[in-house]
């Protein structure tokens, strides 16, 4: 069981460096108007590039690729949402152990409040929906947002 899950973390973290490496050089495709696609950073507005969607067994392990808020940046940050698949469709509360990501500091508890909720419909389009927010001394961190879309494909069975 401890091997197939290093095996599945090991893919998913190579996964997502891959990607994060991938979109540093991509171009913003025509969804500029699409406003289900965008995050706010302590108020500040910025776009989700990429989604990527890995189900493993009956766990899923939602990945959403966000820029910068500072356009001169081309820092790609992520956010990692982890919930088991039958909790599709229900708000969920945001701990530091099913999000995580470069915005969130994962030593330290999100604030009360924070939750996400992520649906995927038959044909494979995910709504993905969140509020967080995280103190740490006396800074906190908001980030709040929606993506709809398809996730980038990867097969683990050819691995």
């Amino acid at each position: 069981m401890k091997t197939t899950f290093l095996k599945g973390s090991k893919f998913i973290v190579f996964a997502m460096m891959f990607i994060a490496a991938l979109t540093t050089f991509t171009a913003c495709g025509g969804d500029d108007e699409d406003e289900s696609n965008t995050v706010k950073i302590n108020g500040q507005e910025t776009k989700v590039n990429l989604m990527n969607a890995v189900e493993f067994g009956e766990q899923a392990t939602i990945t959403l690729f966000i820029a910068s808020v500072d356009k001169n940046d081309v820092t790609i940050h992520n956010l990692v949402f982890t919930l088991p698949t039958k909790e599709y469709g229900r708000t969920i509360t945001a701990r530091g152990n099913n999000v995580m990501g470069t915005l969130i500091n994962g030593g330290t508890k999100l604030n009360a409040g924070s939750q996400f909720t992520i649906n995927k419909s038959k044909d494979g389009v995910y709504k993905i929906s969140f509020q967080l927010a995280q103190t740490i001394g006396n800074k906190t961190t908001t980030i709040a947002g929606s993506y709809e879309g398809k996730s980038m494909t990867i097969d683990l069975d050819k691995e």
